[in-house]
């Protein structure tokens, strides 16, 4: 069997499970920050193969067909961008900031909370 998470009628990961206990995982972390309409669901590999060959372009292709896009400039590279980061899971917002853009995205996180006292308040800095 596999499985997939289900958030409000979106697919929230990317790819599917393999262990139900995987799956539990994720959706207690949306029930734990307040999301209700959350539930695994469960799918013989055979059904998914097969859907997935008559219904969708591999993931890969799609990944492709957006670069030549961006590429060709008939999508702008700064929507996409932004789109993306909205779209993707925070957790791998995270990850590809620290893969590939640690010591910027580091030193800005740095710099927006040094500048918050113990209250959350953002402190004046004067010159």
């Amino acid at each position: 069997m596999l499985y997939t998470v289900w958030v409000g009628g979106t697919e929230v990961n990317h790819n599917y499970f393999d262990n139900i206990h995987e799956a539990r995982l994720l959706a207690r972390k949306y029930t734990s920050t307040g999301y209700t309409d959350v539930h695994v669901e469960a799918f013989k590999e055979e059904e998914i193969e097969r859907y997935e060959r008559s219904h969708m372009p591999m993931p890969r292709d799609y990944t492709i067909i957006m670069r030549d896009l961006v590429e060709n400039e008939v999508l702008d590279p700064k929507e996409v961008l932004f789109d993306l980061l909205n779209w993707l899971p925070e957790d791998d917002v995270y990850e590809f900031s620290q893969d590939e853009y640690d010591v910027a995205a580091n030193a800005e996180y740095k710099r927006k909370y040094d500048a918050l006292d113990a209250s959350n308040e953002e402190i004046e800095e004067h010159d």
